[in-house]
């Protein structure tokens, strides 16, 4: 009953111990335990010095030994440790006998102990030992794992260098085709077909290449024709047919490894290309995308023959090339086989294949003009759309050197053709340009054929107006047009060689609306250049449109911008200043006035800059006043980008900038706001509508320099913004500051309590900038607040999300890179380590895997305070990590940190062990390999642990 107790509700398996008679009658029970003992009591060095001595000679019989290695086997580090010594043949038996390799021959993800028994069984077996994977395989019925398919594949493509038997390259190929997945992956059947090749074994390549050539179904939804209700289900999906393979590696292993043997398969690849094209298109029938007169396959290939329009090819014009090339080669070498496929193609119901016969005739050896014109008269005609361009370039090519009665055949089958009548056109005019296409297209393969030159006469009389088009011998085609630019109707010299007064009419009047041709623009543009090379003649365009009070037209445009671009004297700068000052222009040419007024204070001003500032103040104010809001302020997902770029941004600019030109170098009381600016910035502030919000954006970017100036004026327009209820209103506010805020401590009292009530609105308004916000309030823990673990960081925890928390270890990690030893040091004993110590007690909350990694990204640039973070860097939980270049790992390869540290270093490493995938254990490597001689003990665990990684 006990046994049963155990063996059902427990799931254990009682070893059952016989007692003895003799005096020792518990020896084998107190052996066995200390086996078991010392077995529980491996580490990892132990395993693979036991797995070592196991693995290294043939599988075992003994019960003890196989123990070992099920146990073995049941992780991957120990499993690795048997992949690396097991190399005789019997082992993949023996593991096969007991199920232990059962999930390489299914489908399905495989574990990391499972891929190591695939790379195994590719590495040492695939080519040493073919014969015995074959068992394998076919006590298996050839189905294997994607995993082992890929690992089989590229072992034997890639291991040139390990001698393979022609045969079994042949079986190898043979097995890796028939069992290949859905998505085998390209790149090892074009190694497979290289390999082939090497072994003369072409046919086999050929096979591999036709297997890249397969085609899937696929279906997705297309558009649906409300307009035919019967068909309405059925045409609301869309099918193709994709091939297994992407065009290059599928021509890769046409060009260099099937064409060059094109005399030994030109036959069997006909053959597989035919059937494959026509399988495709039967597919395509059944889903109603292909006919006999169209098929989208057909209309994606301009031409059989090599040709411009075909440049960017795809995988199936692979297929088409290499039909069209075997055919020529027949055309070469077997006239008779020729013969035959070409009546094969021609009958066929696929488009592609009617269009390869077609030009298989005029390549054909044995064949006059004569006698390809009646061939395609007798087999094709002249008129079917699928077939277009390969019947015009065969009659094309044969016209003008076939006999009089082959020509006048020809042309008798042009005129024969009717077309009928459509919506533009009666029956009458369709067909007459049916005509006209052809006996020029005729005409232009033999200019003096009297036959053809006859029977178009009536045609060119009734239509003088018709012409060619570019390309008759093509249904449809793609320009190779350059852009080229906006263009003018007139150089800057040819502007500069009149006044303005005598061309102004020519220059308001000329639109220019061809596509290709001088345009407004382009016109735009160059008198921009030519006002900037002769100002007087800018200034007298200036004159002109004002005497005629043209305040909208858009020459004012180049006007502006071009005098804004040259350096101009002072005067000139006046001269312009009233030019602008004109009310009436401010209404059509905001923008360009508001940049003008920005550019002479902008980047430390012009230097007589304070000269001209009363009159560019005198334009400014009513020219803020004269604009309109935005109808879309509500939409503006980022306030201060837009400011920057709309009149109201750049009047609110020159005013900032001109006011710090007003204040610079002078101190104490003298250094204030103002009151005209205090004025014109308390306007911007209460605007309620969109430019007042463009203008707010851009002061409170700049609340460090307003702050410094008038603290009164800011704690009671700019400091309650911050808060502001209004969602537009806090957004604008919080766009502008955090892209060119800045931090002090007067400014920091001030907003301390809008960033702890920002912190909660950051998902409603503040979405995109929660990274930068976490940077500000990053700066605020490390430099502003004596104690962030007081309300700060509390405040992070109970409002911000993961996302937030992440940011806050990465920046931390940016300011520790930039911070003197004496700041670490202050940082940590004042909160820092405190922080990481509780954190990993769970207070305030436990940590993430993403605040892990971030935090293990401290440990380079904490410098003396290295081993004390080491040991709580240690007590987190193990996460993966990917191994990154910015990596704290990478980062140590060359600090000093591992050789001033070598213990913290090697427990680091232990713990880093537990946390990377495998194929990183020699990363681990290089950085133990650096360190100074550790203690027996501490030295074993690094062992242990780099031993279990790999």
């Amino acid at each position: 009953l006990k046994s049963q107790f155990f063996r059902g509700s427990l799931g254990i398996e009682p070893i059952r111990f016989t007692k003895r008679t003799r005096v020792n009658a518990y020896e084998e029970l107190y052996d066995g335990v200390q086996r078991l003992a010392e077995r529980a009591a491996r580490g990892a060095l132990d395993w693979q010095n036991r797995i070592a001595e196991i693995g290294g000679r043939l599988p075992p019989a003994d019960e003890e030994i196989i123990s070992e290695v099920e146990q073995a086997l049941r992780e991957a580090h120990t499993t690795r440790f048997l992949t690396n010594v097991a190399k005789d043949a019997e082992w993949p038996r023996w593991l096969n006998a007991r199920k232990h390799l059962d999930a390489l021959f299914r489908t399905g993800d495989l574990s990391e102990k499972d891929k190591l028994l695939a790379w195994w069984l590719a590495e040492h077996f695939a080519i040493e030992h073919a014969d015995t994977l074959f068992e394998l395989i076919a006590s298996h019925d050839l189905q294997l794992n994607p995993q082992l398919w890929w690992c089989i594949g590229r072992e034997l493509g890639l291991n040139v260098g390990k001698p393979l038997e022609e045969s079994a390259i042949k079986r190898w190929v043979t097995i890796l085709l028939a069992s290949a997945p859905n998505q085998a992956d390209r790149h090892v059947l074009l190694w497979l077909a290289k390999r082939c090749v090497s072994h003369n074994a072409v046919p086999l390549a050929l096979k591999v290449f036709l297997t890249m050539s397969e085609h899937r179904l696929r279906i997705k939804p297309g558009l649906r024709l409300h307009d035919d209700e019967d068909h309405a289900s059925s045409r609301r999906l869309q099918a193709d047919c994709p091939l297994r393979a992407d065009h290059w590696s599928l021509n890769e292993v046409w060009t260099k490894y099937i064409k060059p043997h094109l005399g030994s398969v030109a036959a069997p690849l006909l053959d597989g290309i035919t059937r494959q094209l026509e399988d495709i298109f039967g597919e395509l029938v059944a889903w109603e995308t292909a006919s006999r007169e169209w098929d989208p396959i057909s209309y994606g290939r301009s031409a059989i023959e090599p040709h411009e329009q075909d440049r960017y090819p795809k995988a199936v014009d692979v297929l088409i090339d290499a039909a069209r090339d075997a055919l020529e080669w027949l055309s070469a070498n077997d006239s008779i086989l020729l013969d035959a496929w070409l009546e094969r193609l021609v009958t066929s119901g696929v488009p592609l294949l009617r269009r390869l016969a077609i030009h298989g005739i005029t390549v054909h050896p044995d064949k006059s003009a004569d006698d390809r014109l009646n061939w395609l008269l007798a087999r094709v005609g002249l008129h079917d759309v699928s077939e277009h361009h390969e019947v015009h370039r065969a009659v094309g090519l044969s016209y003008a050197v076939a006999g009089d009665a082959a020509r006048q055949a020809v042309v008798d089958a042009v005129l024969a053709h009717k077309r009928p009548a459509s919506d533009d056109w009666t029956a009458e005019k369709w067909t007459a340009r049916s005509h006209f296409d052809w006996l020029s297209w005729l005409l232009r393969a033999k200019p003096n054929c009297a036959v053809a030159q006859a029977a178009l006469a009536p045609v060119t009389a009734t239509y003088p107006e018709w012409r060619l088009s570019e390309h008759p011998d093509l249904t449809h085609w793609f320009s190779s047009g350059r852009w080229v630019g906006s263009q003018s109707p007139w150089s800057i010299e040819q502007l500069l060689a009149r006044t303005p007064c005598e061309q102004l009419d020519d220059l308001l009047n000329f639109q220019g609306k061809q596509f290709d041709g001088p345009d407004r623009d382009g016109l735009i543009t160059t008198i921009k250049e030519a006002c900037k090379q002769q100002t007087r003649w800018a200034f007298g365009l200036a004159d002109v449109l004002a005497e005629r009070s043209l305040w909208a037209s858009d020459l004012w445009s180049a006007v502006i911008r071009g005098l804004q671009e040259v350096e101009l004297t002072v005067d000139d700068w006046q001269e312009l200043l009233t030019v602008t000052s004109r009310p009436e222009l401010h209404a059509a040419h905001a923008d360009e006035v508001a940049s003008l007024l920005y550019a002479l204070v902008r980047d430390g001003g012009k230097p007589f800059a304070l000269e001209l500032l009363e009159q560019a103040n005198t334009i400014a104010l009513p020219l803020w006043q004269t604009l309109e809001p935005n109808p879309e302020g509500e939409d503006i997902d980022d306030w201060l980008s837009r400011a920057i770029n709309r009149p109201a941004g750049k009047i609110v600019e020159f005013w900032i900038n001109s006011l710090s030109l007003l204040i610079q170098g002078k101190t104490g009381v003298e250094r204030t706001l103002p009151d005209n600016y205090r004025q014109w910035l308390t306007t911007v502030v209460q605007d309620e509508t969109s430019k007042g919000g463009l203008g707010r954006s851009l002061l409170a970017s700049q609340t460090a320099f307003l702050f410094g100036l008038d603290e009164t004026w800011t704690r009671q327009h700019l400091i309650p913004l911050f808060c502001e209820v209004d969602r537009n209103k806090f957004a604008q506010t919080w766009h502008g500051f955090l892209v060119w805020g800045d931090l002090y401590p007067a400014l920091v009292d001030a907003l301390m309590p809008a960033f702890l009530d920002a912190l909660q609105r950051l998902d409603e308004d503040l979405p995109d900038k929660r990274d930068r916000f976490m940077e500000f309030y990053t700066v605020l823990a490390l430099f502003h607040v004596a104690d962030p673990m007081h309300e700060l960081l509390p405040k992070l925890f109970q409002h911000g999300a993961m996302e937030d928390r992440k940011f806050f270890a990465g920046h931390l990690e940016y300011f520790l890179r930039q911070m003197n030893t004496s700041a670490k040091r202050h940082l940590w004993d004042s909160w820092l380590q405190r922080y990481w110590r509780d954190r990993l007690q769970g207070v305030p909350a436990a940590l993430d895997e993403s605040e892990i990694r971030q935090m293990l990204g401290w440990l380079p640039h904490l410098g003396e305070l290295f081993p004390e973070a080491i040991s709580l860097a240690i007590g987190a939980p193990t996460i993966r990590i990917q191994m990154e270049h910015s990596s704290p790992l990478f980062e140590l390869n060359d600090s000093d940190l591992v050789t001033r540290y070598p213990d913290e270093t090697a427990e680091l490493l232990i713990y880093l062990c537990n946390c990377v995938e495998a194929h990183h254990a020699s990363d681990l490597r290089t950085v133990a390999t650096r360190l100074s001689t550790l203690a027996p003990d501490l030295q074993h665990r690094l062992d242990e642990a780099l031993a279990r990684l790999g």
